[in-house]
């Protein structure tokens, strides 16, 4: 497969970037890949693949996502590929999900996946649970005289890759732990000179950031990170107890979690679910858990202007109710709410990269065998269309001069009104069903 994987940062010691590096480790063995980091490629399988441009001219069969904004930024079109969200956080924004109908959502801890259903209304059967790849270098013992005296006795680590205002509470408070234990208590994050000097109050040391941290793990005594992130489970695995502190965005301090150190049998469960070869094969077959029949899977997103439908993942769009006086005007009312709808919809689908839509205008129920229906009669293979509309009668064809004026004048909308409907979707290819695959409201 041809697999690119986008991910917002350059290389760092962030956790979000050790699973992009872990992970195209493990992809690599069998399939052709690309990475973007920031904007820099940072692999690839064809050294001919040198810019962003010529990836947007590559047809990929799986995207792999880790910020979405990120993704969207690039500017790169998705075409026929199937699309992999990782969700590494549920306090981020630069973590809110990618909202498209092909997208099936890695999250990296059970927390994160409440969060999608209940925040961003994603179905559950569309998220899986699966946490951090790890190499096994990373628990492997490994004897090093690189360490210090300080690392002999019992000592408590607080690793991350940033100490900004989420994690300021929880590291403080942990220092104050490991005092009531008679450990030492060992900050290993990113600082400069001021921070430096509030966290030497209460840390016995204070190091950056450093490619030893799994034989400093090794010999901890204890470990404390937020919200079950990768050092949660890098201890487990070096089988060390871990206090967890479960925050707000704020950093404030909601719960906390202590567990005590996991027995042997624990350990190799762990080992074998943070394997990256595993969760590469995971990864690969949630993404081709799709119904190639499916309007779901062939359009990026489907607007509905009408009531909802069960049976299809749609993007509720509240219709533009036109008052009375546009009448005066002289201004077909159906054609101004068309209009204004529209303009909502493809300035929305511009702005998040869709390029394939449905929109299904208010005056269409759809028939729960829209599926079958659909292809039954329209195969793949013979049309290309970006915008298909269920209407039973589509009007908003544009407006006269005259009424435009008068519209731009009179409608207290922020949308966007320098160009006509006509004007805006003649850049893509539209396909308008009547009378075809839809039920009428009975009047």
């Amino acid at each position: 497969m041809k697999i690119l994987v986008t991910h917002q940062f350059t290389p760092s010691f962030g956790g979000s970037y050790l699973y992009t590096h872990e992970l195209a480790d493990a992809l690599k063995i069998n399939h052709k890949l690309v990475i973007v980091n920031g904007h820099e490629i940072t692999h690839n399988f064809d050294y001919n693949i040198d810019s962003l441009d010529i990836i947007r001219n590559i047809d990929f069969d799986l995207i792999i996502i880790m910020q979405s904004q990120h993704f969207i930024d690039l500017n790169i079109k998705i075409k026929d590929a199937r699309i992999i969200n990782i969700i590494h956080s549920e306090v981020y924004h630069l973590d809110n999900p990618f909202i498209h109908n092909r997208a099936k959502y890695i999250a990296v801890r059970n927390e994160i996946k409440e969060n999608l259903i209940n925040k961003f209304n994603i179905k559950p059967e569309k998220i899986t649970t699966l946490i951090n790849p790890i190499n096994k270098k990373y628990y492997s013992k490994n004897e090093s005289n690189k360490l210090d005296d300080f690392y002999d006795g019992k000592f408590g680590l607080f690793a991350c890759a940033s100490i900004g205002e989420i994690r300021w509470k929880a590291a403080i408070d942990f220092a104050l732990f490991c005092k009531e234990l008679n450990y030492k208590a060992l900050l290993m994050a990113p600082t400069n000179e001021e921070i430096k000097k509030v966290f030497d109050k209460f840390y016995d040391r204070v190091i950056p950031p450093s490619e030893d941290v799994n034989l400093i793990m090794q010999k901890a005594s204890i470990s404390g990170g937020i919200l079950k992130g990768r050092t949660y489970w890098e201890a487990k695995l070096c089988g060390k107890p871990v206090i967890e502190y479960m925050v707000n965005p704020q950093g404030d301090i909601l719960y906390e979690v202590y567990e005590e150190a996991p027995d042997k049998n624990q350990i190799n469960e762990i080992k074998k679910d943070t394997d990256p070869e595993y969760i590469a094969d995971k990864i690969i077959q949630i993404s081709n858990m799709q119904d190639n029949y499916n309007l779901n899977e062939y359009f990026d997103i489907i607007y509905n202007l009408g009531t909802e439908c069960e049976f299809l993942d749609t993007t509720q769009i509240n219709s533009i109710s036109v008052s009375d006086y546009w009448n005066e005007i002289h201004i077909n009312r159906s054609e101004i709410e068309t209009l204004i709808n529209f303009f909502q919809i493809l300035s929305h689908a511009e702005l998040n990269r869709y390029e394939k839509i449905l929109i299904i205008q208010n005056n269409a129920i759809i028939d729960e065998d829209i599926n079958k229906i659909f292809y039954d009669k329209f195969p793949l293979f013979e049309k290309d269309w970006q915008i298909l509309i269920f209407s039973n009668d589509f009007s908003g064809v544009g407006l006269k001069e005259e009424a435009y004026l008068k519209l731009k004048n009179n409608l207290d909308l922020k949308i966007n009104l320098d160009k006509s409907l006509t004007e805006l979707i003649s850049n893509h290819k539209t396909y308008i069903f009547k009378n075809k695959l839809i039920k009428y409201k009975n009047f």
